[in-house]
């Protein structure tokens, strides 16, 4: 771009004492799967058209992060996508010697402040979380074991059954289940396919609930920096009143 007597906008913003600088983004898209997201474009090249708008003069290079904030936006994918596009740039502005101002000035603030925000929510969704403790034993149990499959097939697996063989066992068991509305965990027990290779000791591990809530100490402490308030093991009376869990 020149002004009207042909001197170059370069030469223009140098002599007022100002750097000139350019955008170097191609515009932003949908983001694929996360409605009312976009996200910008133009990582792909970013090189070669640093290297050229060098060249022209530019000294700083400015990229666009459009983020909207509202109910159940930004998503996770959204943020993740904009830090990204920050870790990317930043070989290549310094690379080509042209000052990085997208990350202090656009993306870092924008991904912090919507990190702040996306916990802000969820810290107020915990506090105001209410938790039915026997209602969910309820809910678990009603399937019949069914949510347990996953596992089943694993210890199969791990006793040395083939996989395939583990998993049309399996599935055929759940599939009856589900279907005739029976029972997962008594027709696993009347299969002799299974019952051949592992123990009752193991099936009846392979249906413990207990098994797969045994870490929720640890995940609270390494969240919380404590332990959960109400202690899961399968083998505990659960309460009937219902739970509110509260941050501290």
């Amino acid at each position: 771009q020149t002004a009207r007597d042909g001197t170059p906008l370069v030469k223009l913003i140098a002599a007022a004492g100002a750097l000139p600088g350019i955008k170097v983004d191609k515009g932003t898209k949908a983001l694929p799967f996360c409605p009312g997201e976009l996200i910008t474009e133009g990582l792909d090249g970013l090189g070669e058209r640093l290297a050229e708008y060098r060249g022209l003069g530019a000294r700083f290079a400015k990229w666009r992060a459009v983020i909207d904030v509202g109910p159940g936006i930004p998503s996770h994918t959204c943020v993740r996508a904009n830090a990204h596009a920050a870790l990317e740039n930043v070989a290549l502005w310094h690379e080509r010697d042209i000052s990085h101002s997208s990350v202090e000035r656009i993306i870092l603030p924008d991904s912090t402040i919507l990190v702040d925000h996306l916990l802000a929510k969820t810290a107020d969704l915990l506090d105001r979380l209410l938790v039915y403790p026997a209602r969910m034993k309820k809910n678990l149990e009603s399937t019949g074991g069914l949510i347990f499959s996953g596992q089943l097939l694993l210890d199969l697996a791990e006793s040395g059954m083939q996989r395939e063989d583990a998993y049309r066992l399996v599935q055929k068991n759940a599939m009856r289940a589900w279907q005739e509305d029976k029972n997962f965990r008594e027709l696993i027990g009347k299969e002799k396919e299974i019952t051949r290779r592992i123990s009752r000791k193991q099936l009846e591990r392979a249906f413990d609930l207990s098994r797969q809530l045994r870490n929720v100490d640890k995940i609270f402490v390494r969240v919380f920096g404590k332990e959960s308030p109400q202690r899961h093991r399968g083998t505990e009376k659960r309460p009937k009143e219902k739970k509110s869990w509260r941050r501290k």
